[in-house]
């Protein structure tokens, strides 16, 4: 068999990293329109936010758009450390569930804790 392309990681790397920057664009911009706490950040605070949470998504194998998102949204509103500190955040992102199930838990979850909220 003969191989027509070889893609090595280094040049796999270049592409993903401007689909990245943009994904951390479009995120900062969700967050500002739809969280006041962002509002209130700096460009750096903001992107430091999303930066961590994309890398706590993805430590729990959180990597969908969409899930990451959520997964925003609640560190926005709870705080980047919230699975540190509350023990049901961290059972659910601990547990067998898929990344979706995870997300949706946990925004049920913050959703009952306080009062409807969330």
């Amino acid at each position: 068999m003969v191989k027509l392309w070889v893609i090595r990681d280094v040049q796999l790397r270049a592409f993903e990293e401007p689909l990245r920057q943009e994904y951390l664009r479009r995120a900062a911009q969700h967050l500002r329109a739809h969280f006041e706490a962002c509002r209130r950040m700096t460009a750096e605070e903001l992107r430091s936010l999303v930066e961590a949470g994309m890398a706590q998504a993805a430590a729990h194998g959180i990597v969908a758009e969409r899930d990451v998102c959520k997964l925003l949204g609640l560190m926005a509103v709870l705080g980047t450390d919230f699975a540190a500190r509350l023990d049901w955040a961290r059972q659910i992102l601990e547990s067998d569930a898929g990344p979706t199930l995870k997300t949706n838990r946990l925004l049920a979850r913050a959703a009952r804790e306080s009062g409807g909220a969330a």
